[in-house]
């Protein structure tokens, strides 16, 4: 029988009827898959060949004894066509579906899609120059040739860590060369350096490049500097006047002439009230470099200001690159004296209400005694009637103020009423703090709300 055959009603199998050989033939028939124009094998027929349980089947009583060598042959009928039918389907497959074979694209070049092609084909889109000064830029040539089949025109898409990427010309007409160069900025840097730039074929919107036509060309490049300092910048948001442990930063710097090594030839701190401490110099070696090392140390002078304080440390040398260093440090000048906590919240008064808080004054140094000589209002704010109180707690190695007032007589959100205290301890000397208390005045609210 083939593959598109019937079974008819003649067919009738010994000791079966009319009427159950017609129901089988009809049943058969809905399970057999069915060729198409062109010789296809229809889909859902095979689908159901496969799965025939997900189709009820209408057995009349009585078919039992006849019907299970009648299943059996079936089995077998019906295996056969399940096998030609899925060898067609994978023939139409095979036949009909994408390649997704061949070679991956050059370096470069431009993944290919459906309906689209290469427009710009660089050879090499990564350089890496190895180690380099930070004395000047360094620019780097990329060769390419319009693939695209049309004139076209470039734009740049932006660099990173290096200047826009510039080209021999405009534009260029099919098949043509030209090249894109790319200057990295090494100055003021050290350690590995990338470059990142893009290039471009214009597309519908003047000066801005198409997706498929940028191209992304890498230049990286271990930057070695003549003299550098390390860390590059130092932030130091307070320091206290009486701190042992000094600020740290090391200079560096290497010579082309052996005869005449690194060196620094001066140094200052650039304030009175700081001592700038230089170390002998160390020769550093490693399997690829080799450079001269000096350590510095800062230190604030026990009557340094305290408050906000600037600092230019100059440092001289001999390279001829950068005979002369700036390291400028800025920082807040902290006494011994500590206000704890540093900012008083009194909540939310009413309007003309009552307010009160309270702060301890002690040494940064735990258990060294201080006195408090003076306590008073430095910044009351809108509030009134501000009293101070101040009282010594056990042994003398810390002060209790108290204050209270009355809140401004109008809702605000912010307030503020500064107290100073003046005290003195015995390592460093007198000095004053300023501890805010701050307050928002609102109304109560509405009973009910």
């Amino acid at each position: 029988m083939g593959v598109g055959g019937r079974v008819g009603v003649g067919l009738r199998r010994k000791g079966e009827n009319k009427g159950i050989a017609r129901l089988r033939a009809r049943d058969s028939e809905d399970r057999l898959p069915r060729r198409t124009k062109g010789g296809m094998v229809n889909a859902r027929r095979v689908k159901n060949a496969v799965a025939p349980a997900s189709r009820s089947r209408i057995r009349p009583l009585g078919r039992a004894a006849a019907e299970g060598r009648a299943d059996t042959q079936d089995m077998c009928k019906l295996g056969v066509i399940v096998l030609i039918g899925m060898a067609s389907l994978g023939g139409v497959a095979r036949a009909e579906g994408p390649d997704v074979g061949g070679t991956p694209p050059a370096d470069g070049q431009l993944v290919s899609r459906p309906g689209q092609h290469p427009l710009l084909n660089f050879p090499v889109t990564e350089v890496d120059l190895g180690p380099i000064s930070d004395a000047r830029r360094v620019t780097t040539a990329f060769r390419f040739t319009n693939a695209s089949g049309r004139t076209v025109r470039l734009v740049v898409d932006g660099c990173h860590l290096c200047g826009l990427p510039a080209t021999d010309k405009p534009g260029y007409g099919p098949g043509e060369s030209g090249t894109v160069f790319i200057e990295l900025d090494p100055v003021g840097r050290r350690g590995e350096v990338r470059g990142i730039g893009g290039i471009g074929v214009e597309g519908g919107m003047p000066g801005r490049p198409t997706p498929e036509g940028l191209v992304q060309l890498l230049v990286r490049a271990q930057v070695r500097p003549e003299v550098w300092i390390d860390p590059p910048e130092m932030m130091v948001p307070e320091l206290v006047r009486r701190e042992v442990r000094p600020l740290v930063f090391e200079v560096c710097g290497r010579s082309a002439d052996l005869s005449r090594p690194f060196a620094i030839t001066e140094a200052s701190a650039g304030s009175e009230h700081a001592v700038l401490e230089v170390s002998p110099p160390s020769r550093v070696e490693t399997a690829d470099d080799r450079f001269t090392r000096y350590t510095l140390k800062l230190r604030l002078k026990p009557d340094a200001p305290l408050g906000p304080l600037a600092l230019n440390v100059r440092i001289a040398t001999s390279s001829e690159a950068a005979p002369v260093l700036h390291y400028p440090i800025s920082t807040l000048v902290r006494g011994e004296l500590v206000g704890e906590p540093d900012v008083v919240i009194v909540g939310t008064p009413a309007p003309g209400g009552a307010f009160a808080g309270s702060f301890v004054v002690r040494s940064r140094v735990d258990g060294e005694p201080m006195v408090v000589k003076e306590v008073d209002v430095a910044a009351a704010g809108l509030a009134t009637g501000v009293v101070l109180d101040a009282r010594p707690g056990p042994g003398g190695t810390s002060w209790t103020v108290w204050v209270r007032g009355i809140a401004p007589r109008r809702e605000i959100m912010f307030d503020e009423v500064g107290v100073a205290v003046t005290g003195r301890t015995a390592l460093g000397g007198e000095e004053t703090i300023v501890v805010p208390l701050r307050m928002s005045v609102r109304l109560p609210p509405e009973p009910g709300r």
